[in-house]
């Protein structure tokens, strides 16, 4: 923040008792006029009103504003012992006013050194330099592909990064039947990938957006909305009325419905009729799993629609008209080996799997640790952390008990813009802990009512709070990635955060109980599977079995909520150990002498079954037991190990021996078919780095720019002047005589090539301008710029080059000449050949006019 934040503040603290109205200001000042109108209902503590000034104060400083902030001396305002508190320096003024300094703060640990505290110190001051700093994210990714701007809007100019571009690229490209994981940072537009496919294709075709949250699912709506200025619905959920989910559906089965982002449950229940409906029709054209690492979290606990879902989309490709099988896309910002291996093998397509790895650690926080041996040290810690560090901020804790107890000390202490976010939360309650957090409802802004979440594991799937500043852990967390992914609720927007951590010794057997996920052992599991099996509803021939999941296994007395949740477990980890293969619910068809009231009931009854049904087909030896229990116990073994490694690696990264960002990246490097997928490591500060001190960038690590190839180069794609070509050459010359055709005839061309299948061009006799001229006449075709030359020198892609009317061959094309990669080089008549000194038209075998080319199409 510059100085215009410490003249709202002043300003705000001049008029006061006046209150201010927080629309005018951003940033800190907006919490900070927040603050001081809830002091009149007790929804804010001086305490919050002395910590946002302070914060105010060092964003000043940071831009070389050292002017003390002139404060009334009354309440409910912050008294002298309150500034000194939320660490300020104070003086009593000539008028009884409060003259108030921000003192600076760092939560390096004890001990630390001289050197050590100096660069903590201009660590913070970055962060609260926030736009100015010299560590924010700064993406500078390559021009747009015409496509791109197209599906998007004009304000996509630029990709955010090379892996943006290439993810793109190969989402576009992606045959139908296939599979595509994308890893790609958090930052650089996941989202953006697909609903750019989603929205430059024809008007009839629906993309399925697969989400974790409800929340995550209205904010994607509403991002959408803006983009296409339609506010039809395009978030399905429980919270819609009848009118509304039947409309969606309607337009889920005609094709009309471009976009929908729904949750698991929806599309294994309410949604899954109509959309089997759809891929029946062709009209069900990709489905999108966001935050894919979660799959094979959500199949070792208790939801499990992951897995039905994997069964649907094999099954929608089976129904699906001949080249209308829907593509599969699963983004994530990280994935670890397991996490791969699951996706690919519960997802993979008919025709191929394939990734795009651009992963990199996270630049944005930099990461202080403190270990303590008791508790009340450690609690003494976290106090002053989360009272001095910048806001919003979020506290995390390992159990329910320790979010109560944290909300009730940091009220105690006098802060009131505090809340909680647990797996006991209603969804209700979740969505106004995030609107009061983050000042933004699915409508627009509103005023903030908390700076402080405390929040357990279950807090920060669907967050996208960008500003927080300060991630705060209480707790050893029981693995890695779930250290990481919630560090990642820091720093969003690009710029620097925190994230501070304090263990006590009593953390440490929590964190193991945690991590030991409950794997039941094969003998327990044959038990129950061999019950639910004998007891199924199945026909003869019949290869999927109705099971219910209430059935009692021989050792159990009675049945209940606990049982059925041994039997999800149960058939989730033989879904791992490859046994058995989930099925969506049976569809429901009314029969034609059944009445209203006859269907009403029928269907009610069936929906009623629904939570205690599951089907499933069998795979091989699964009712073999000696075989069913070695594959449960070598699936549960793998689980349990990999569980364990993460734990470790999080202590290892906690010990300082290394740096952490390296600890990450060595963590989140996985492989796929034999060949190693690194992740970039960066890092911004941590204990064994600060050690070395600081660098001119203000980076320990810098993370490099991963380029991947495209997953789908269209290698087999469109040939459309095939027949000019000699079968000796892949390269067929297209020529113009003079300026009028060049300028008429060759854009046209292009255009209806690439209508044809050709969506690759490049080349330096096409301006930007021209390209996208192209791409408007090409609609609903997309069309890939290679502007950087990148498709071409890394790949035998087909693709149309236009020369310049000026210069030399290009070395590439030249090599294509006799390479295998289809190449149609638009040139002018007096190109010459680049060995012999003759046109190159009237040497090479193919050569074709523009005119020829154009009847020919």
């Amino acid at each position: 923040m510059s100085a215009d934040g410490w003249y709202a503040a002043q300003q705000m603290f001049s008029d006061w008792p006046s209150l201010p109205d927080s629309e005018g200001f951003a940033g800190t000042s907006r919490r900070l006029a927040d603050a001081l109108r809830g002091l009149a209902d007790d929804s804010a503590g001086a305490l919050d009103v002395a910590v946002l000034a302070r914060q105010v104060l060092l964003e000043a400083a940071s831009g070389s504003t050292l002017s003390a902030l002139v404060v009334p001396n009354t309440q409910p305002l912050p008294g002298k012992g309150i500034w000194e508190s939320a660490g300020c320096s104070v003086l009593h003024g000539p008028g009884g006013e409060l003259r108030v300094w921000a003192d600076e703060w760092t939560p390096e640990r004890e001990g630390a050194s001289q050197h050590s505290r100096k660069v903590a110190l201009e660590d913070l001051r970055e962060v609260y330099r926030g736009l100015q700093s010299k560590t924010r994210r700064n993406l500078n990714g390559p021009l747009a592909d015409p496509y791109w701007s197209a599906a998007l809007g004009p304000d996509y100019t630029h990709y955010r990064s090379r892996g943006q571009q290439q993810a793109a690229r190969s989402v576009l490209l992606a045959p139908p039947g296939s599979t595509t994981v994308v890893c790609l940072p958090t930052g650089h537009g996941k989202t953006e990938t697909v609903l750019a496919a989603a929205l430059l294709g024809r008007p009839q075709g629906l993309t399925l957006v697969i989400v974790p949250t409800v929340v995550l699912a209205i904010d994607l709506e509403r991002r959408v909305q803006k983009m296409t200025g339609s506010m039809d619905s395009c978030a399905y959920s429980s919270e819609l009325s009848p009118e509304e989910k039947q409309q969606i559906t309607q337009r889920v089965r005609t094709g009309r419905q471009r976009v929908l982002f729904t949750s698991p449950e929806a599309v294994a229940t309410g949604l899954s009729q109509h959309l089997q409906a759809a891929a029946e029709a062709g009209m069900l054209r990709m489905v999108v799993l966001d935050e894919a690492h979660l799959v094979e979290q959500w199949g070792n606990n208790f939801r499990p629609e992951f897995q039905t879902i994997a069964s649907q989309l094999r099954n929608w490709r089976l129904q699906a008209p001949e080249g209308g099988a829907p593509r599969l896309v699963a983004l994530s910002a990280t994935l670890t080996d397991l996490q791969l291996e699951t996706i690919t093998r519960l997802f993979g397509g008919p025709a191929g799997t394939n990734v795009v790895w651009a992963a990199q650690i996270r630049s944005e926080p930099s990461f202080y640790v403190d270990a303590f041996d008791g508790r009340d040290e450690r609690a003494a810690a976290v106090l002053e952390a989360v009272t001095k560090l910048p806001r919003p901020l979020a506290l995390y804790v390992s159990k329910v008990e320790d979010a109560r107890h944290w909300v009730a000390a940091l009220k105690s202490s006098g802060m009131a813009r505090v809340t909680s976010v647990t797996g006991d939360a209603t969804a209700e309650e979740r969505r106004a802990a995030l609107e009061g957090w983050g000042g933004r409802t699915a409508t627009g802004t509103c005023p903030t009512r908390f700076d402080v979440v405390v929040g357990t594991s279950a807090f920060g799937l669907g967050i996208d709070i960008p500003d927080v500043r300060s991630v705060v852990h209480a707790c050893l967390p029981e693995t890695v990635d779930r250290y990481y992914q919630e560090v990642g609720r820091g720093g969003r927007d690009g710029r620097p955060s925190i994230a501070y951590i304090a263990t006590a010794k009593a953390d440490r057997p929590v964190a193991k109980k945690l991590n030991a996920q409950v794997i039941i052992g094969p003998d327990k599991a044959w038990d129950r599977w061999d019950a639910m099996f004998r007891q199924c509803r199945h026909d003869d021939g019949q290869v999927v079995f109705d099971l219910d999941l209430d059935t009692r296994p021989p050792h159990l007395p009675q049945t209940g909520r606990q049982n059925r949740m041994w039997n999800v477990r149960t058939l989730n980890l033989m879904v791992r150990a490859d046994l058995i293969e989930l099925h969506p619910p049976t569809r429901m068809s009314r029969a034609e002498e059944e009445t209203d009231e006859q269907w009403a009931r029928r269907l009610l009854s069936h929906l009623g079954e629904l939570p205690t049904r599951a089907r499933v087909s069998l795979h091989g030896r699964t009712n073999d037991s000696t075989y069913f229990k070695s594959r449960i116990q070598e699936t549960g073994r793998a689980i349990v190990r990999a569980q364990w490694e993460a734990l470790q690696r999080l202590q290892t990264a906690m010990s300082g021996r290394r740096c952490i960002g390296e600890e990450l990246a060595a963590y989140y490097t996985t492989t796929f078919r034999d060949t190693e997928l690194a992740a970039a490591a960066a890092c911004r500060g941590c204990p064994h780095c600060r050690g070395t001190g600081p660098t001119a960038t203000g980076f320990y690590h810098t993370a490099w720019d991963p380029s991947p190839d495209i997953a789908w180069p269209l290698a087999d794609s469109g040939d459309p002047l095939a027949r000019f070509r000699s079968v000796s050459t892949p390269l067929l010359g297209i020529w113009w005589t003079n300026d009028s055709q060049r300028r008429n005839l060759v854009p046209g061309l292009v255009s209806r090539l690439c209508k044809r299948g050709m969506a690759i061009i490049g080349g330096p006799g096409l301006t930007e301008q021209e390209a996208a001229d192209i791409q408007r006449m090409a609609l609903p075709h997309p069309m890939i710029f290679d502007v950087d030359e990148l498709l071409l020198t890394t790949t035998d892609t087909p693709l149309i080059w236009v020369t310049g009317t000026v210069g030399g061959w290009h070395p590439m094309i030249e090599a294509r000449l006799d390479g295998p990669g289809i190449t149609y080089l638009v040139h002018p008549q007096d190109l010459l050949h680049p060995v012999k000194p003759l046109a190159f038209r009237d040497i090479h075998p193919a050569s074709i006019s523009v005119e020829v080319a154009e009847r020919a199409l």
